[in-house]
């Protein structure tokens, strides 16, 4: 081999590497494809302007622009009241202490609320007597409920938690039906009414 032909295939080496590196930079610059699910580059780390959070959510998969935009609609989401213009739901307690068979009562209708959303309250009226007590939080069908979440019950001689009272559960799906059931520290049924404050992650309910 001549040293001419030596120093040409130097050269060919020396462009393709600098060619492959070329690449790899311009695809750290291109936007992946939205809500991507690829961790190659990292590019798919950070994501695009339009990213968000996917419900369920999976753990790995969002990027750092989905987190950032989901976080927006966290804080400003338009809100709702479920129910909205009507009375409470009222939870009844198994008559037993702290038993948890008590009915599931549906407070948020499958399909009501359609869009993605998430509950961050929950209001609480006419605590029927002196009890400690949990409302258990379920998502799902009739028969099919998953818990996501709970809230405690106080009333004391003292003392009445009625009011609101924080919630926290993962962002639920659209059209999810929410239920709650009642348990508490007598040793009879005991009544509470309910109604639920939460937002979509978007800026409208519509």
């Amino acid at each position: 081999m001549s040293n001419w032909q030596g120093v040409q295939n130097l050269t060919n080496t020396t462009v393709n590497t600098i060619e492959s590196k070329v690449d790899t930079i311009d695809g750290l610059h291109d936007i992946p494809a939205r809500n991507t699910t690829d961790n190659n580059q990292m590019r798919d780390a950070v994501g695009g302007k339009t990213d968000y959070v996917v419900v369920p959510y999976t753990e790995g998969n969002p990027s750092i622009m989905g987190f950032l935009h989901t976080g927006y609609y966290h804080v400003h989401g338009a809100s709702f009241l479920y129910p909205d213009k009507a009375d409470p739901v009222t939870l009844t307690s198994n008559a037993a202490s702290w038993n948890d068979t008590g009915n599931k009562i549906e407070v948020i209708p499958a399909n009501a609320i359609t869009k993605d959303f998430d509950l961050h309250w929950c209001s609480m009226a006419n605590i029927s007597n002196t009890l400690y007590g949990v409302i258990d939080i379920f998502a799902g069908g009739a028969g099919v409920e998953v818990k996501i979440g709970s809230v405690d019950v106080i009333r004391t001689s003292n003392f009445s938690r009625e009011g609101y009272a924080p919630v926290q559960i993962p962002q639920q799906p659209a059209n999810t039906r929410i239920s709650a059931r009642l348990s508490d520290s007598t040793t009879s049924a005991q009544t509470i009414k309910i109604k639920f404050y939460g937002h979509v992650y978007s800026t409208s309910m519509s």
